[in-house]
C-alpha cells in the first residue's frame, strides 16, 4: 500500500467523462474523437458516425465478462467508449433479474437486493477498465423531467434515480450536447443547474463543438487538457496550504503590535481564501498581544513598543475575529 503524503500532487492519468443528449445531436462522433477509441456498442447505432473508430458489438453480459476476462482485448485502446450506458444498465439489470431470484421483485423488475447488484456490477466493470489505464466516455440519452411547478430539467435517461446516482458518481465531467434554438450550432455545457445535470470540475463552462469535418481530435485534446488542469489545481492547493502553515508559524514568533500590523498587510494583500484562512491566527496572536483591530486606520493598535513580549494566551480565552 502506497501512502501520499498531503503536500504530495496526485497525477491525473485517467478521466471518466459522461456525455448525454438528444437523439442525431452527434453523441457519438463526438466520442470517436477521443484518443484511440474502442466503442462498446449496445445502442447499435455507430453507423451514424462520419468518422468511426474500432467498435466492439456487446449482445449480451457474457461479453462485457469475456472482456474483463480477457483485458488483452483492449490492450491496444487508450479511450474506452460506452455507447450508451443506460443500455448497457440495462443489460447488466436483465442478466441479475435472469440470475438471481432474490434480486427480482414479483412483477420481474429490480428489487432492491438487485438495484446493489446493478450498481455493484457496474463499478466493478469501470473499476477494471481504469485497473487497464482507460480514459472512458460514457454516452447517455437526454431525458425531461418535470417537477410540480412544470420547471424542466434535462438529465441521462436510464433505470431510476439510483442507476443515475451511480453514473453521477463515476463521472469526473457532466456534459449535455444540445444544439441552439436555430439549429445550426452545437454545445457541450458541463455547468450543472435547475435545468441539467452537469458536473464541471475544471470550470470548462460551455463549448462550441466544431463541424464533425473539423473534429479531428477534440474529444482527446479535451480530455488531456482536462488532466493538466486538474494537476494544476492540486499543485496550487498544495502551496496555498504551504503559505497558510508558513503565516500560522510566522504569527506565532510575533513579539509587538508593529510586527503584527507589517505581518497583517502582507496577509491582507494574499488571495481572499487565503487571507480567510488566516483571520483566526491574526485574531489570536492581537489577542495575545492586547491589541484590537482599528477599523478607521485599518490595522491594530496596543502596546507598540518593540520590546514587548507577547503573553502565553490563556486555552479558555474567546478570541475577537479581524474585520475584512
Amino acid at each position: 500500500m502506497k501512502i501520499i503524503e498531503p503536500t504530495t500532487p496526485i497525477e491525473v492519468s485517467q478521466l471518466v467523462v459522461l456525455l448525454y443528449g438528444q437523439p442525431s445531436v452527434g453523441k457519438t462522433t463526438i466520442a470517436f474523437s477521443a484518443e484511440n477509441v474502442l466503442l462498446l456498442d449496445f445502442d447499435k447505432r455507430t453507423y451514424t458516425a462520419p468518422n468511426r473508430q474500432h467498435v466492439a458489438e456487446i449482445n449480451s453480459y457474457a461479453d462485457l465478462q469475456e472482456i474483463m476476462q480477457q483485458p488483452e482485448l483492449i490492450r491496444p485502446y487508450r479511450t474506452i467508449v460506452i455507447d450508451t450506458v443506460g443500455r448497457m444498465l440495462d443489460m447488466i439489470a436483465q442478466h441479475i433479474i435472469q440470475s438471481s431470484p432474490k434480486s427480482r421483485t414479483a412483477l420481474g423488475g429490480l428489487s432492491l437486493n438487485g438495484y446493489g447488484d446493478l450498481g455493484s456490477v457496474f463499478q466493478n466493470f469501470l473499476k477494471f477498465l481504469r485497473s487497464q489505464g482507460k480514459d472512458i466516455v460514457m454516452l447517455g440519452h437526454e431525458k425531461t423531467e418535470t417537477d410540480t411547478s412544470d420547471t424542466r430539467r434535462y438529465t441521462v435517461d436510464t433505470l431510476g434515480k439510483t442507476a443515475l446516482a451511480e453514473i453521477v458518481k463515476s463521472a469526473d465531467f457532466i456534459g449535455r450536447m444540445y444544439f441552439n434554438a436555430d439549429g445550426k450550432k452545437r454545445f457541450l455545457n458541463f455547468n450543472a443547474s435547475d435545468s441539467q445535470l452537469g458536473k464541471n470540475s475544471s470550470d470548462v463552462g460551455e463549448i462550441l463543438l466544431p463541424h464533425w469535418s473539423a473534429l479531428e481530435n477534440f474529444l482527446g485534446d479535451f480530455i488531456e487538457e482536462q488532466k493538466e488542469r486538474l494537476g494544476k489545481a492540486m499543485e496550487e492547493e498544495i502551496t496555498a496550504q504551504d503559505i497558510v502553515a508558513n503565516w500560522k508559524e510566522a504569527l506565532l514568533s510575533i513579539a509587538n503590535v508593529s510586527a503584527l500590523n507589517d505581518a497583517f498587510k502582507e496577509i491582507k494583500a494574499l488571495e481572499r481564501p487565503l487571507y480567510e484562512q488566516l483571520r483566526r491566527p491574526l485574531a489570536d496572536c492581537a489577542k495575545d498581544l492586547g491589541a484590537e483591530y482599528d477599523v478607521q486606520v485599518n490595522e491594530f493598535i496596543g502596546r507598540m513598543a518593540s520590546t514587548t513580549e507577547k503573553p502565553k494566551a490563556k486555552a479558555t480565552s474567546k478570541r475577537k475575529e479581524v474585520v475584512s
